[in-house]
């Protein structure tokens, strides 16, 4: 019998080759979370991380990056200790090794360069490691290459890999590449770098991350969807009216890869409709990596083909009206150093997405990214339908009529939309079931409930969810029982292989379809851009956009509610009550 893949890891040797080490994903993601792993003992024991620069760093010379590598990992605090000890951060960048990595040009042909050249102090290191583990008890030696780079070297940069790389049986060790976002720049550049890591790697050895996967919302709810009787009846057309997908970032863009790719393919092509390919799905045939896959793969190529014109709206930040104090925090998008001074690339964008089955025919998926706007969060906002034949409106009719009147007016404008409509101090709004990705995970429903006092008035209540669920979240995490970190967790799936939250080659190609069209129309000038205020709530016409396609503004919000117990009270609740007191408490 085959040995789990945690403990069948614990007998092999493993060397983690990060290619880019000094760049900003892996100075400030990647290299903290393999210390979070190192420091909470997940890590295989047998374990050499390989840190590949581009700007000439090698073992013998890394003062530098040594002095720069403590200071990345210093400030990570696992969830169980109050500070790090020095000789903690000295243990784990002990297994650190540097190494020069001469990298071929950015816009470098699929045929490889000089395998020897271009990785041969890589790959020095690597056999140096294995052979100091090659006695009987190791089991296997297995590599794990992690390409933070820009893609155009994929092909070029994995083409070196397979040539130094000697064939061995599988039980010998695996290879395995990270891939990272954005793979590709359109559906043509995507399937062109998928059919040329094929001709060299399988599908099973290919990791691309995206890392709102690895979120633990996101797997409750798949658990959610589908393993609850309350939930699977409603979760379709004839129930839901809306469902909205937002990430919104308060920080502007910060470098000049933002202004080569925009926030369509920053964000939206992966991440937003990674989620709704997760919220949409069928039932998959099982939990297999691959069934789950399918199920994804099948709702993304039913999307309907976007109207840029009719259903996109693009913008970008200027600086705050009456702003004089000139800082580049306080800038305007096209103000900043980096940015191309003709630049189109969105800072903001909302697509409204609609997809063609049986589920979902009619319900529109508003999917929002934005930078430089006035609340930093990332959530799904599912509406569902009025209830038929609602019988507490009628003494309000009278209250509402002006109001109604006005709405009426303005969709005018647009015959057969839904009329627009927000919640108001006599309409609680309808019926909300939200997920939250950041800055914390929570789950909550909102409901309509009598309000206290004389009277039947109906008003907006809140089903909270998570904070047991976080709770205990918070004292696996303290314990060692789970990882902490979506990149560690997405880590150690890449380790033991399991690639439910990593995503698939055809997956990728049929999620650039997707957003290829608005992409070119913003690039042609087809889509007009629009301007917003820094910090603001971004432009005007997504509000008009989601309000036409029956989007409800719900006033009611947890914002200041003060409702959501803080990461900080449950961690404390979680490290110093026994677990079973903290379900008592949380319930």
């Amino acid at each position: 019998m085959p040995l789990p893949p945690k403990l069948q890891a614990r007998h092999e040797c493993l060397t983690l080759i990060v290619l880019g080490a000094t760049g900003n994903l892996a100075q400030r993601k990647l290299f903290p979370s393999l210390f979070n792993l190192f420091a909470a003992g997940q890590l295989p024991p047998r374990v050499r991380v390989v840190a590949a620069a581009r700007d000439g760093h090698s073992d013998e010379s890394f003062g530098d990056l040594d002095l720069k590598m403590r200071g990345v990992v210093a400030p990570v605090l696992p969830s169980n200790t109050a500070t790090i000890p020095p000789a903690l951060v000295n243990e784990f960048l002990a297994l650190v090794r540097f190494a020069r990595f001469n990298a071929p040009p950015d816009d470098a042909s699929t045929s490889p360069p000089s395998a020897s050249s271009l990785l041969s102090d890589v790959f020095a290191l690597t056999r140096a490691h294995e052979a100091e583990h090659a006695d009987a008890a190791c089991l296997a030696h297995n590599r794990l290459f992690y390409l933070a780079l820009p893609h155009a070297l994929y092909a070029a940069v994995s083409g070196a890999f397979y040539t130094l790389v000697p064939i061995r049986p599988p039980a010998s060790g695996w290879t395995r590449l990270v891939l990272e976002k954005p793979f590709g720049h359109d559906a043509a550049s995507a399937a062109a770098l998928n059919a040329s890591l094929r001709t060299r790697w399988s599908e099973g050895d290919l990791f691309r991350i995206d890392r709102y996967l690895g979120k633990e919302v996101i797997d409750n709810l798949l658990v959610m969807r589908f393993a609850n009787r309350m939930l699977t009846p409603i979760w379709n057309r004839e129930n839901v009216a809306s469902v909205q997908i937002t990430f919104e970032e308060t920080g502007g863009a910060a470098t000049a890869y933002f202004d080569e790719h925009g926030i369509v393919r920053d964000v939206m092509q992966n991440h937003l409709l990674q989620v709704m390919a997760v919220l949409a799905m069928d039932r998959p045939v099982s939990l297999e990596p691959e069934d789950i896959r399918d199920a994804k793969l099948k709702v993304l190529r039913q999307v309907r083909r976007v109207d840029p014109a009719a259903d996109a709206v693009a913008g970008q930040y200027v600086a705050p009206a009456g702003d004089s104090a000139g800082s580049s925090s306080s800038k305007g998008y096209l103000e900043q150093s980096f940015v191309k001074p003709d630049s189109k690339s969105p800072t903001f964008a909302m697509v409204v997405l609609r997809i063609k089955n049986e589920r979902w025919d009619g319900v529109p998926f508003v999917l929002k990214a934005g930078k430089g706007l006035g609340e930093r969060r990332s959530e799904i906002r599912i509406q569902l339908k009025d209830v038929p034949g609602d019988i507490f409106d009628d003494e309000e009719e009278e209250e509402d009529e002006d109001e109604e009147e006005a709405a009426a007016a303005r969709d005018d404008s647009h015959p057969g939309c839904e009329p627009s409509r927000s919640s108001t101090k006599t309409d609680p709004g309808p019926n909300e079931f939200v997920i939250r990705l950041q800055p914390h995970e929570e789950m909550y429903m909102k409901l309509t409930i009598k309000e206290p006092g004389l009277g039947v008035s109906p008003v907006p209540s809140e089903m909270e969810l998570s904070s047991r669920w976080r709770a205990t979240q918070l004292r696996k995490e303290a314990t060692g029982e789970t990882v902490r970190g979506t990149l560690s967790r997405l880590l150690l799936d890449a380790v033991f292989g399991h690639r439910a939250h990593f995503v698939r080659g055809d997956e990728l190609e049929a999620a650039w379809a997707i957003v290829d069209p608005v992409n070119e129309a913003v690039e042609r000038g087809d889509v007009a851009m629009a301007t917003y205020a820094l910090g603001g709530d971004g432009p005007e016409e997504a509000n008009a956009l989601a309000s036409r396609v029956g989007v409800v503004q719900t006033r009611f919000d947890r914002r200041g509610s003060g409702a959501v117990p803080s990461d900080v009270d449950l961690e404390r609740r979680a490290r110093l009550v026994p677990s079973r007191e903290v379900f008592a408490g949380s319930a």
